[in-house]
Order: structure tokens, then sequence, then C-alpha cells
């Protein structure tokens, strides 16, 4: 025992102080190394002196609570390393290590950091910038390794080269959320990964315990609820809310576009007459065709029922979308064939265009699906480009289908009787009832203007039994 040692009186037996299981250092206040035991001997090669001086004993007496730290060379347990006065103005520091396997002492972590999960963790692994220096049999397995073979493997080869780059800036950081990556099985098989990685920086190193799942199952869920959302479930082209979002983005780019509105001709009249598994085989043929003239400047997608829109990028003038329009209705002049049956059918489009008829998403369509209303009253099977006069003729269409739902309740109709005559005798035969309608406001508004859009909206049956009771 030195001088000082008997000076600063230590107070442990010399034979109990070699036999600790843990490796025990005292120093003075100035970090001199006083006396240490044979396990702490083992610690390093060389001298012990320039562990107390790796250990930054200056700092190490101020902490309260153990640290972590791995001793040269890496590779090794942990230690946790504590340093304490052993007696109040002694003078005389008492510096302890304690060797803890990787995974035994990262039990509490793993414990902890698991609650953040929303299902417990599966795999754990200790690595240092992605070199793995330990993991359990669990994260081995879930790669289909054994623990043996993935020692000393790089984390980059159990993940997919397009998530090197997210790697080496998480590597970089110290996320604090759960992160996901795509990683690979030793098969060559494709998975997802969820990890939970916690950090403890060594002076110039930083080592990481990460926990890792599997959540491949539960992120093929989430991309069936986002297919469900964005996409049509019968036709799987994007539905009106891809489409939506993808007009707003093109809108951004301050480039001309055009937004075409495609409607299929006598659509209802074919459900009704082949049925309506007939009906949906013919709307993904339809589509189908459709898909033949995407490319990188058109989108397509399903709006409902026997309606599809295309977003047209990249529009300088009118003609260019007029072009288009003329391929898609020349598209459909070649037969469907479904279940053996052949059958020709055509379609009529509405367009719209960028900034011309609209500045946002829903007034383009709107005006698309205005143009498209005109084609199918005059003569379907054709297209036209949207203009103010369509707007107004559609405006006063919807205004008439909704005067015209209240008159029926509000006795606006009334009926005149026109004698008819034989032209032999001229005795008269018979009497013609004549519809009017008296609106309270607009007053007498001709059968010429109603009726039509009765017959397209099926009123003209209410307004016939109307007409048979009154008469």
């Amino acid at each position: 025992m030195s001088d000082r040692l008997k000076e600063l009186a230590l107070p442990i037996d010399d034979w109990i102080f070699q036999q600790m299981n843990d490796a025990l250092l005292f120093v003075d206040e100035e970090g001199e190394l006083l006396r240490f035991n044979d396990k702490a001997g083992e610690l390093i090669d060389g001298d012990l002196q320039s562990l107390v001086d790796l250990l930054d004993f200056h700092q190490l007496k101020k902490e309260e609570t153990p640290k972590l730290v791995d001793l040269p060379p890496s590779g090794g347990p942990l230690y946790k390393v504590q340093c304490r006065e052993v007696e109040k103005n002694s003078s005389l520091y008492a510096i302890f290590l304690q060797a803890v396997p990787m995974l035994d002492q990262t039990f509490e972590v793993k414990k902890k950091m698991s609650q953040r999960l929303t299902v417990p963790s599966e795999g754990m692994v200790i690595h240092e910038k992605g070199k793995i220096i330990d993991c359990d049999d669990t994260l081995a397995h879930m790669f289909g390794y054994e623990k043996e073979e993935l020692m000393k493997q790089d984390a980059f080869t159990l993940t997919e080269e397009g998530e090197h780059e997210a790697l080496h800036k998480l590597f970089l950081s110290y996320p604090e959320q759960p992160y996901v990556l795509k990683a690979i099985k030793k098969d060559g098989t494709p998975f997802y990964i969820e990890v939970l990685a916690h950090p403890y920086p060594q002076d110039d190193r930083v080592l990481r315990v990460a926990i890792v799942r599997d959540i491949t199952e539960r992120v093929h869920n989430e991309k069936k609820i986002e297919f469900m959302s964005y996409y049509d479930e019968l036709t799987d082209l994007p539905n009106r809310y891809y489409f939506m979002d993808m007009v707003k983005e093109a809108i951004e780019e301050k480039d001309g576009l055009a937004v075409h509105f495609i409607d299929l001709d006598y659509f209802k009249q074919i459900n009704d007459t082949l049925g309506y598994s007939f009906g949906d085989e013919l709307l993904k043929a339809c589509a189908s065709r459709l898909k033949l003239h995407q490319d990188a400047d058109t989108f397509i997608a399903r709006m409902g029922g026997d309606e599809f829109l295309v977003l047209q990028r990249h529009v300088n003038h009118q003609t260019d979308a007029e072009s288009l329009a003329q391929k898609l209705i020349e598209a459909f002049r070649k037969p469907v064939v479904i279940d053996g049956y052949e059958l020709y059918t055509s379609v009529s489009i509405g367009i719209s265009l960028y900034p011309e008829h609209g500045k946002t998403a829903g007034d383009l369509i709107k005006q698309a699906d205005s143009a498209m209303y005109t084609v199918k009253e005059k003569h379907r099977n054709d297209y036209l480009c949207y203009n103010t006069s369509i707007s107004e003729e559609f405006e006063q269409m919807l205004s008439i289908d909704s005067e015209l739902r209240k008159a029926l309740k509000g006795n606006q109709l009334e009926l005149h009787y026109q004698p008819q005559k034989s032209i032999h005798t001229g005795k008269i035969v018979g009497l013609e009832a004549l519809i009017r309608w008296n609106h309270p406001e607009k007053g007498r508004i001709s059968p010429a203007t109603f009726i039509p859009v009765a017959e397209k909206n099926g009123q003209i049956f209410e307004i016939g039994d109307w007409v048979i009771r009154e008469a």
C-alpha cells in the first residue's frame, strides 16, 4: 500500500479488494491512479492510468448516475461506470466498473422503447454506424439468418439499396420516433420493418441499441386502405379524389391543361337490358381502353357510374385538347366483346381548359361536365369544348329541373283543353289536353322548355300521372 493510500486510510481489506468481481480503482482528487484490483488490471492492455484518463475522471466524478462506456478494443461488453468519493472531503475517489453483457444491459431500454411501439418489439440489435455488434435470436430469425451469420455484418446489406441514403442520415441523427425501412431477408424476400433506436455516444463513437419488428402485414393493410381511398375498386383507375389532387398539382405548375369529362353513351339502357354484371364488365373494358392513351402527360380516373375523367397536361392550345378527344372517340369505334357478346358503344366528351374556363379543379370539372351534357343533348358520340353559352344553358336546365319539382307539388301546372273535330262532319269528337306551367315569378313557361327536361330527369312519368288524374 502506497504512502498516499496509508495517508488517506483506505477503508478496505486487501484480500477483499482483490476478490471483488467488479473492477475497482482508487484515484486522488487530481485523477492520479493510486491502486486497482486484479479485475481492473484485466480491462485494457497497458497503463491503467490511461484508462482513468479515458474515463474523463473530472467529468465522471460529477455524474450522479452510472454511465455506460465501451472500452477498447470495441465489440466487447459495455461497462457501467460509477465514481464516488470514499468519504466526504477525503480527496479519495473509488471508480467501479461493472461489465454488463450487451443484450442484458439493454433489457430495460428494450422494455421502455417497446412501449413506444404499437405492439411489443420482436428483435433487438446493437450496432455502430450500421456494423452489427450483437443481436438476439429473434432478430436473426426475422431476417432468415442464424445469429452467428449476422455478427459483424453491415446493416446496409439487410436493407434495399433505395434505403441506404436514409440510413446514412439516420446514423448521423438521433430520431426519437420509430422509422420504417424496407428490408431484405437472406433469401432475397423484401419485407418492412419498424425500427426504434437508442444511441449511446462514447467519445467519438456511437453505439445504438435498436428494437426491430416485422410490420409487413401492417404496411400491406395500410396500402390497401390507401388504394381504397384513392382508387376505384371496379376498374383499378384513380378515383375522383385522386383526380382532384392531380388537377390541383397541375394548376400549381402554372402550365396549360385540359380536363376531359367522358360519359358512355346509352350505358343506362345497356345496364337495364343486359344486367348490372354485364355493365360492370363493360366499365372495366372501357377503362382498359382508356388506359391505352395514358402517358406522362395524361392522367385517367373514374368519376363514378359511367363517367370518366382525363387530365391532359402541357396544353398550349384548344386544338391540343380536341386532338386527344378525337383519339378517345376513335378508340371506342371498335366493338367491345364481353362473354362472347359483341357490343358497339360510344362516348360523349366535354372539355374545359385552364386557365380560360376555371382557376380551380372544381370549376374545371364542372365546366367540362356542362360541355359533355350539351354533347349528349344534341347528338352524342362527339366532343365539345366549354363556352359561356353552355354554362348558361346548363344552369337554366338545372333551374328548370329544380323548379319543375316544386311545380308538381305547388299546383303550378294546369290543363287547357282543345276541341278535336272530325274533318268529315265538323263535329267535336274529343278534347286534347294541353299542359301549361304558370310560374309564380317567371310567368308562363312553354312546354317546349320544360318537357325535354322532364323526359331526361324522369319527371315525365309523374307529370303523365298528374295529367290523367286531372283530365
